[in-house]
């Protein structure tokens, strides 16, 4: 017996330690749950990859007309909503139709911009707007349905843009 218990000692110090037998204090449904966790896990990590990988640099100027076009668009939307006189809202609102032709003309149909989220957020919303005052006229306020869903289209348009680029003092 004792030749036998030295085997088992001697088979035991020449196995890798990652190669033992798993505790009895692990059941099989524990081992498969970790298993999948990981394998969810490195599934995300691969896509997040993917999506990285297939991002698109966007044009400089690009970013900086969109940020310009969200900011001029919010803020003339939001007077108009607080009640403001409508001289001070066509006031506020005059930089944002500069900013909708110049990205109209200059972004609206790029191939790689206009597949970008931020993008199709931004047409989304002058789309809307457009809708919303050929139906109603010019002259008409806002209502609040309208407001916020424009609002919401130029959210998710921010949050799809890259870090917003410092503006330089010098033109070149």
């Amino acid at each position: 017996m004792a030749s036998s218990g030295q085997r088992q000692c001697h088979i035991r110090k020449a196995v890798p330690s990652d190669m033992l037998p798993i505790p009895s204090s692990y059941h099989r449904r524990d081992i498969i749950a970790l298993m999948s966790t990981l394998v969810v896990i490195q599934g995300r990590s691969v896509a997040l990859a993917a999506e990285t990988e297939n991002r698109v640099t966007l044009p400089k100027d690009f970013v900086e007309t969109a940020y310009d076009l969200i900011d001029a668009l919010r803020e003339s939307i939001d007077l108009d909503v607080s009640g403001a006189p409508e001289r001070e809202v066509r006031r506020k609102a005059e930089p944002a139709k500069d900013l909708v032709k110049r990205f109209i003309n200059n972004y609206s149909d790029a191939p790689v911009i206009s597949l970008e989220p931020s993008c199709r957020e931004i047409r989304l919303a002058v789309q809307e707007l457009g809708e919303f005052y050929r139906a109603k006229g010019q002259r008409q306020r806002m209502d609040a349905n309208t407001s916020a869903s424009i609002l919401g289209h130029l959210e998710e348009a921010e949050k799809s843009l890259p870090e917003r680029p410092e503006k330089s003092i010098f033109p070149f």
